[in-house]
């Protein structure tokens, strides 16, 4: 038996806090800790392994439905137990991603460092784990087991699992039902909540919910909050059944539309928050920047038991948003839209450049609720709604969001979000706006970069740069910037001397027009550098590329990608110079530099890493270059692949696709063969 609820938590935990109204379900809790540590099996007191180890338990919806408190209750069987483990970890197990975010947190918890490829991050984190038998991990939310083998733990330690349906069971043997309450401990719930209602009262609300955890809590957290009468909140259901049909069958629909038609009459403030979090993704949003009164209406939500409200951000469970915007149409739901667009706005700071990993930070948790805005909202939008316009702030936030995934190798989600963006755009702005355009250009620099997809993006850029040149003149910044970045596709494609002619004329433009200290200039100079490398014009690349770098070090610093990226191109033009030792010391700065902001699976650390190898090579030491690339890439990547496999690696293998020369040339460089 472990210590007593909530007098010691294990060193690593991040378990959510505990309902403080949760009651009875004894019986579940006793058999859920049967199952993990069955009798005769010894406390796991640190590490080492237990005679009856790999112990794996589902906890599943009676109903197949949300609202049964499947996940309370593994909460509160973590909060009772947790001195019987020495780690317990929360994994918000929903999507693949997320689970993989999770677990990357719990390695650098306890198998330290946390960098380098997630799959390596995995391995070393299941290597640790398999060491000792005193961990439970809650995988809650899971939805397809399936998309989840590849964060399958070891079967050391101990696994709970939260699921609505049976489908758990290939991940667990064992599966217990969480169904409704008992009645006794629905009356017990409503009058932890609200004190002045009488058993027989209680009793009644319990039947008319169908004892359902979450709608009797709902209807616990309204009465006390409103003081209404039973009879009153009775009467409420019964008029929700009337205007949404599926809280004649759904208890926690019912409770939820009780809740949210009352505020409509005395509270629109909460209501209008309400009804635009449910068309974000059911994670925390900052409001320390929204209007006054939002605070008030959060934590009227939050005593309401519709969101949770810790005093500088706010959460709806996803199910709640589900119910909520499900009721939403016409005017009332362009209008949430609208506000939630709104919201995001003010939660972001537009001056953060989301090229600078100092800037992921903010722009992570923004990024899900964006995508969730953009893309849930669409699908289920009418016409109407789908074709109305956006405001302008929003879309620049959409354009900011997608760069920061791309730039942060996460290149499906950034093309699928400019992707999604040009085409509601041009319906709605015209196929000649800015920001549709502006979105057609991100939307093919991903494709080139992230999917080696060439052949499109310069279809596209071509179309963009037309167009930006008839709508904004030749030399407009705008026009400036798709003339270089289709010249950067040029090159993708092989057509090396194109691309640098385009680059030349692109960088006398802008050097006339802004100057040479300009970012859009020295990128323009970056990429003409580059090119000359790929020409073989090393002398002259040599000289504009450290121009360039002195230049991105005074105005953006020494540490930004854009500097440590020319400091790379610059390393290549010097190896081919035959100064392969300052080739080497440089790509070993920009290679150090890269993984410590940007990760091990970033372009920028691969490139770096690509050519310190070369370097190597051609100073005699081949081996040492191959073990340092293959270490860092993965052997896996390093076979060719003709259908690159789906997932968040495949773009790696892309990578090195559109790199194959080069690294074939490390595989066949000999020793012997020295600069």
């Amino acid at each position: 038996m472990g210590r007593a609820a909530g007098d010691w938590q294990p060193a690593g935990w991040n378990v959510p806090r505990r309902d403080p109204f949760f009651v009875g379900r004894g019986a579940l809790l006793r058999r859920l800790h049967r199952e993990l540590h069955p009798r005769g099996a010894g406390r796991a007191a640190g590490p080492g392994r237990d005679a009856d180890r790999g112990r794996a338990v589902g906890l599943v919806s009676a109903r197949g439905a949300a609202g049964m408190g499947v996940s309370r209750l593994a909460v509160e069987y973590a909060h009772r137990h947790a001195g019987d483990y020495g780690l317990v970890w929360w994994v918000a197990a929903d999507t693949p991603e997320r689970a993989e975010s999770c677990l990357a947190e719990l390695a650098a918890v306890v198998a330290p460092p946390a960098a380098g490829p997630r799959a390596a991050v995995l391995r070393r984190l299941w290597a640790e784990l398999g060491q000792r038998s005193d961990w439970l991990l809650i995988y809650d939310g899971v939805g397809d087991p399936r998309a989840l083998a590849v964060v399958a733990p070891p079967d050391s330690g101990r696994l709970l699992v939260t699921s609505r349906g049976p489908a758990v069971a290939t991940l667990t043997p064992v599966l217990i039902e969480v169904g409704d309450l008992s009645r006794d401990e629905s009356v017990l719930l409503l009058r932890q909540h609200h004190r002045g209602i009488s058993p027989p009262a209680a009793a009644a609300l319990a039947g008319a919910l169908a004892d359902v955890p979450c709608a009797v809590a709902l209807a616990g957290r309204h009465l006390a909050v409103t003081g209404q009468p039973v009879a009153d909140y009775l009467a409420l259901l019964g008029r929700a059944a009337v205007t949404d049909p599926r809280a004649v069958t759904d208890p926690v629909a019912a409770a939820v539309a009780a809740s949210r038609t009352r505020l409509d009459g005395v509270d629109p403030g909460p209501a209008a928050l309400l009804d635009q979090l449910a068309f974000l993704a059911a994670e925390p949003l900052a409001l320390t920047r929204a209007p006054a009164g939002t605070a008030a209406a959060a934590g009227r939500l939050d005593r309401l038991g519709l969101a949770d409200w810790d005093g500088a951000t706010i959460r709806v469970p996803g199910h709640i948003q589900a119910l909520v915007r499900a009721r939403l149409a016409g005017g009332r739901r362009a209008a949430a839209l609208l506000g939630a667009q709104q919201l995001l706005v003010r939660a972001d700071r537009a001056g953060r450049d989301p090229v600078d990993p100092a800037s992921w930070p903010a722009l992570a948790p923004l990024a899900s609720h964006v995508r969730a805005l953009t893309t849930r909202g669409a699908e289920e939008r009418n016409a109407e709604e789908e074709n109305a316009e956006e405001c302008p702030e929003f879309r620049r936030l959409v354009l900011r969001t997608a760069r920061y995934l791309a730039a942060s190798a996460r290149y499906e989600a950034g093309e699928h979000l400019a992707h999604r963006a040009r085409l509601r755009w041009c319906r709605q702005l015209g196929p000649d706006h800015p920001d549709t355009l502006a979105a057609a250009d991100l939307e093919a620099a991903i494709r080139a970069d992230g999917f080696a997809d060439y052949d499109t993006a310069r279809a596209l850029l071509g179309d963009v740069h037309a167009r930006r040149a008839r709508v904004l003149g030749g030399q407009h910044r705008d026009t400036l910037h798709s003339a270089w970045n289709l010249a950067r596709a040029a090159a993708d494609s092989g057509d090396h001397d194109e691309s640098a002619r385009l680059l030349r004329d692109t960088l006398d433009r802008q050097r006339a027009v802004f100057g040479p200290d300009d970012r859009d200039t020295l990128r323009s100079a970056h990429s003409l550098g580059h090119a000359l490398t790929r020409l073989g014009e090393y002398g002259a690349a040599h000289d504009l590329l450290a121009e360039t770098l002195a230049r991105r070090g005074r105005t953006s610093g020494a540490a930004h990608p854009d500097t440590v990226w020319t400091a790379a191109v610059l390393g290549v033009a010097l190896r081919g110079l035959g100064r392969g030792a300052h080739a080497r010391d440089l790509h070993a700065r920009a290679l150090a530099g890269a993984r410590a902001r940007l990760g091990d699976e970033h372009p920028l650390t691969l490139f770096a890493a690509l050519h310190l190898a070369l370097d190597l090579a051609a100073l005699g030491a081949a081996d040492a270059g191959r073990d340092l690339f293959t270490e860092l890439i993965g052997w896996d990547v390093v076979g060719w692949r003709d259908d690159p496999p789906a997932g968040p690696r495949a773009w790696i293998t892309r990578w090195a696709q559109s790199h194959r020369e080069d690294i074939r040339g490390l595989w066949s460089t000999q020793d012997s063969q020295r600069c």
